[in-house]
């Protein structure tokens, strides 16, 4: 595309000097994360990546149960693993993908403490109250005007 022709561009402009290090590495970045995104729209056949975040490709990369792309970011941008749960959960509770969550959530041991904050989980500013089972955490979201 123009834009990541345009990015390769601007690769070959910063010096190498230590000043011009970060926006250097910050567009490499760019440029691997649009390139993953157009592989993306391509072979799941959707036009809804390119232009998002990181964070919001791993969310929607979760929704659709795509776990082997989700796995190959959060590698390859190296998301470190609290971000990497919050997103997760964040993405499963939006989709109500409950079975999923519950799976997850043993794959092993949480990073995050969750029984002990309140959790923004959706878009609508829903808060769930602390809980200590999933059980509990699935009602509590699921309940109209939580």
């Amino acid at each position: 595309s123009k834009r990541a022709r345009g990015m390769e561009l601007a690769l070959q402009f910063y010096p190498t000097s230590k000043e011009a290090h970060f926006p250097a590495k910050a567009t490499d970045d760019q440029l691997k994360l649009l390139g993953f995104q157009v592989e993306c729209e391509s072979a799941l056949g959707r036009s809804d990546f390119i232009d998002t975040s990181l964070s919001e490709t791993i969310s929607k990369l979760t929704k659709l149960g795509e776990q082997r792309r989700v796995a190959r970011l959060k590698s390859d941008f190296k998301v470190p693993d609290k971000r990497f749960w919050w997103l997760t959960i964040r993405a499963l509770a939006e989709a109500r993908m409950w079975d999923a969550l519950e799976r997850f959530s043993r794959e092993k041991k949480s990073p995050l403490a969750m029984s002990h904050s309140l959790m923004r989980v959706s878009n609508r500013g829903s808060i769930l109250k602390p809980s200590s089972t999933l059980l509990e955490y699935r009602i509590l979201f699921a309940r109209p005007g939580a």
